[in-house]
């Protein structure tokens, strides 16, 4: 988390225009896995609430989104009259011009060369979103397979539960991206709501990027990212070798455990008689899959992470607007709740989604760790050994899908971010404007959506998660064996 505090534009007047240099190319290939990209311009400009509203109230049936000066030509006599009523002597709208701040203090409109146009296209979207809905369709098949296979055996019901607490995590992140996509193919215009599924809307990934971004633009967060994909790499590398050791028996009826079939990294995926070469080719599908949904959900958490370390700059370049406009109270309330905005709407998809994820991983996790004791308190040694490749991979695997989003996220939730804000807020307040800071600062605690309902959920889903995966019957321990 970035600390709140003076940028190098205190001092620096925000009006010269520059233009959007071009996002880092792995960032784009992140994006564009996630399908942000579907061949729509990218909207550089977003008038404020109050301008939005104000220039709707002449034609009811239309708002304009724009906030080029073209499209204001027609109202600047109304504008100017409101500014002059708050305070700012410039024919345009003072909070309309700070949404367009970027890293170095300067106004950008043009953001034309962000995303090569070969890249931001229809087509692109599509096989996007079609990867994604064939990797959920493969998970849904994964998951009634595995219901088919163990429903009904006490004994297996460990590995059932184990699979299904891995599963629909991974597959519910994808499932996300999905629906947002979806959506927005559906709601063709600006974001104007607060609803969940704009968090990967192109517009408000460009209003984030726009904070992080001057004349050049490096990699956001590049040593959690690497650190991710080490990580990632040594899935794929425990995965391989646990595959190697299956064909290494694939001469009778064995199971593959679930670190070389899609998803199951926390079970045993049976695999009856068959020939090798159907053995062979039906692993490899599972692997690919494995690989591709594992890696989507990687780029979703490291979105996050770049949302949510963009949003901590805007605040800080909030901040300098507050300061330039100490006194100004309507102006400097009009620029909190734009932020606020956008604040919730990464809010209300985090306040759903990580107790889901905590939850399902306390689940799987202790159900793992129970297998454990079992295993190690085994009177016959050899099953630890046996199975140490699998279990190796199982821990791991769970616990990244655990640790990732807690590291993107920067804990449960973004709540703390708010909170710093308004610590930085008390750090400028002064006795010259004591009633202009008590109103704003009353202002953005009113404005703090803490959403505890979420948090309780989690934490009686944790409790249950513990007990139920303490309390199994006797269980099937050997993954390597069938019966």
């Amino acid at each position: 988390m970035q600390r709140m505090s003076n940028t190098n534009m205190d001092q620096e007047p925000a009006e010269h225009d520059a233009v959007s240099p071009t996002w880092p190319k792995f960032l784009l290939a992140v994006l564009t896995l996630l399908g942000v990209f579907k061949g729509r311009p990218l909207d550089a400009c977003r008038p404020c609430y109050d301008c939005r509203h104000k220039r709707g109230d002449g034609d009811k049936s239309k708002v304009d989104t724009s906030c080029d000066a073209e499209s204001r030509s027609d109202e600047n006599r109304d504008m100017e009259n409101n500014h002059e009523a708050d305070g700012s002597s410039r024919p345009d709208c003072a909070v309309c011009s700070s949404l367009l701040w970027n890293a170095d203090g300067k106004i950008v409109r043009d953001c034309s060369k962000a995303v090569p146009g070969w890249l931001n296209s229809r087509v692109c979207g599509v096989l996007s979103n079609l990867l994604v809905l064939i990797l959920l369709g493969c998970s849904t098949f994964t998951l009634g397979w595995y219901v088919v296979t163990y429903w009904g055996q006490v004994r297996y019901i460990n590995r059932l539960v184990s699979v299904f607490s891995f599963v629909y995590i991974i597959s519910g992140v994808a499932l996300v991206c999905f629906l947002s996509n979806a959506v927005q193919y559906r709601r063709r215009g600006p974001v104007l709501d607060w609803s969940w599924y704009y968090v990967l809307h192109q517009d408000y990934i460009l209003r984030r990027l726009r904070c992080l971004a001057g004349r050049r633009f490096p990699l956001p967060k590049k040593v959690l990212l690497i650190f991710s994909l080490v990580w990632l790499l040594v899935n794929y590398t425990m995965q391989v070798g646990n595959l190697v050791c299956y064909l290494g028996r694939s001469n009778s009826s064995r199971i593959i455990n679930d670190s070389v079939m899609p998803f199951s990294n926390s079970s045993v995926h049976l695999m009856m008689s068959a020939p090798t070469a159907f053995t062979i080719l039906k692993t490899a599908i599972g692997i690919s899959v494995s690989i591709i949904i594992l890696a989507i959900y990687t780029c979703f958490w490291y979105n996050i992470l770049v949302m949510r370390t963009a949003l901590t700059a805007e605040l800080n370049l909030v901040i300098v607007f507050i300061k330039r406009n100490t006194g100004n109270l309507d102006l400097c309330r009009r620029r909190v709740f734009e932020i606020n905005h956008d604040f919730r709407i990464l809010h209300g998809l985090l306040a759903t989604l990580m107790p889901f994820i905590v939850a399902s991983s306390v689940l799987g996790l202790t159900i793992h760790i129970t297998w454990n004791y079992e295993i190690y308190s085994f009177k016959d040694k050899g099953i630890a050994m046996r199975n140490l490749p699998i279990n190796m991979f199982i821990l791991s695997s769970k616990s990244f899908v655990l640790i990732l989003p807690l590291l993107a996220v920067g804990g449960i939730n973004i709540d703390f971010i708010w909170q710093q804000f308004n610590y930085a807020l008390m750090r400028q307040r002064n006795s010259l404007h004591e009633e202009f800071w008590e109103r704003l600062l009353g202002f953005t605690a009113e404005l703090q959506d803490e959403r505890k309902a979420g948090h309780n959920l989690m934490l009686f889903l944790s409790l249950i998660s513990l007990y139920l995966g303490r309390n199994l019957p006797e269980q099937r321990l050997d993954y390597t064996l069938d019966h």
